[in-house]
């Protein structure tokens, strides 16, 4: 087994080409995980060019374009971000043979080629960069489809390039692909940016109980009722038998064959936060969001509505990697409303990761106004307008569900909470007169 690099070499998608951001270098052994400091410098060149920037130009909000190293007490925050997860990394640690414990984490993102989402990736060190254009034909639609959760072995014995497909995290098993002009699919990372029709995530049901696809399939139907009660979401899912293809927020095709990639950080690298599934409140997270957003009245108060919504509708699914700010140039806004399902209904039992503390009294929306304005986040009136909004448009929720086709178990197994959230909201209107 070759040794274990000290640095890893990052990289930015900028300017239409992937180029060096950055390196990060272990100041200590792999061996103590995510616990061992690091630093992280720019590129002096890439720095030369973007000083400052705590944009998409930027390895994180937190880690603004500098010519000084940043050290850190552990991993940076980012660097998770960029880690494979769930189904994504079980690939790597089967495929590449490497256990998966703390004191390999490093050998792990040192060997895995992924493309995460967003406009950063690390440069794996142990094989050959993948090439775009890599000649295979790509898969239609209906193998995707048919093929479910083994599209990935599929792939492969296909021959077909897939590191990039396995750059999603979560359980369940997710894929992203791109379609080219000839409505063909291919991993992400394999297809040029010019022959790109459109980008996708592609879920696949977590397991192969009835329950996992009844889930997935609710996923598409929330998707559609958050933005009908003036949620912010992106695209249009599309359930089609036991898969579901959603547009990637993260991608934005042009017409002229050009894709620009925006940045991506989820709430965790955005609170400082290098660790795996730890428990944070919703303080934590509004307060980082309202020190980097560009619209923080804005992205708090679509914050606060999407934990209401997902007390509705049973999404107990709400880590710090579930929510994510979007980066452009010279802006960062909360990103579109990604992963919200009804996992209270998971056979594995998926509860709430990040709730309310007591500062909030455990989400009380009088209370939450008043933390807001501690941060110094101006706009009561405009929360208060978007507040009787949502209260308006989920009155009728239930019905809206039944007419998404969800399963009455769901409906009927979250109208307690749907009915305590929606008058919690009604008694603090109440009060407003």
């Amino acid at each position: 087994m070759k040794p274990t690099p000290a640095s890893l070499t990052i990289e930015i998608h900028s300017l239409q080409q992937w180029r060096t951001v950055g390196t990060v270098r272990l100041l200590e052994s792999e061996g103590l995980g995510l616990n061992a400091r690091s630093e992280f410098c720019y590129d002096l060149d890439y720095a030369s060019a973007h000083i400052e920037a705590a944009d998409r130009h930027a390895v994180s909000c937190l880690v603004p374009v500098s010519f000084e190293p940043r050290v850190f007490p552990g991993w940076p925050p980012f660097l998770l971000d960029l880690f494979p997860q769930g189904a994504a990394l079980q690939y790597v640690v089967n495929h590449y043979r490497i256990p998966d414990r703390p004191e390999n984490y490093w050998r792990i993102l040192a060997t895995a080629r992924l493309n995460p989402p967003g406009n950063l990736r690390v440069v794996a060190t142990s094989h050959p960069e993948l090439a775009a254009s890599s000649g295979h034909p790509g898969f239609s639609r209906a193998e995707v489809i048919s093929k479910g959760a083994d599209f990935l072995e599929y792939m492969v014995q296909c021959g077909a390039p897939v590191a990039g497909a396995t750059g999603a995290g979560g359980a369940a098993p997710k894929f992203l692909l791109r379609e080219d002009q000839k409505g063909r699919f291919h991993a992400d990372g394999t297809l040029d940016d010019a022959a790109t029709k459109n980008c996708w995530l592609v879920k696949f049901p977590r397991g192969a109980k009835t329950i996992d696809e009844v889930i997935l399939r609710a996923e598409a139907a929330y998707l559609k009722l958050a933005k009908t009660v003036g949620l912010q979401t992106h695209g249009a899912p599309v359930w089609e038998q036991h898969c579901l293809f959603i547009d990637r927020f993260d991608r934005r095709v042009g017409s002229s064959g050009r894709i620009d990639y925006l940045g991506l950080e989820s709430f965790y690298s955005l609170a400082g936060k290098a660790e795996f599934g730890s428990r944070f409140e919703h303080e934590t997270y509004l307060t980082a969001l309202a020190a980097y957003s560009s619209d923080p009245a804005m992205d708090c108060c679509e914050y606060v509505l999407r934990d209401f919504f997902n007390v509705m509708v049973g999404n107990t699914d709400n880590h710090g990697r579930n929510s994510s700010v979007l980066k452009g140039d010279n802006w960062v806004r909360l990103a579109p409303l990604y992963d919200v399902a009804p996992m209270v209904f998971d056979p594995e039992g998926i509860v709430r990761n990040t709730r309310w503390g007591a500062t909030t009294g455990d989400g009380d929306p009088a209370k939450i106004e008043i933390f807001l304005r501690g941060l110094g986040v101006k706009g009561e009136a405009a929360f208060r307008v978007r507040l009787r909004q949502f209260y308006a448009a989920t009155s009728t929720l239930d019905e809206l569900l039944i007419t998404a086709q969800v399963p009455p178990a769901f409906i009927d197994g979250t109208k307690t909470d749907r009915a305590r959230q929606h008058a919690a909201i009604g008694h603090y209107l109440e009060t407003l007169g």
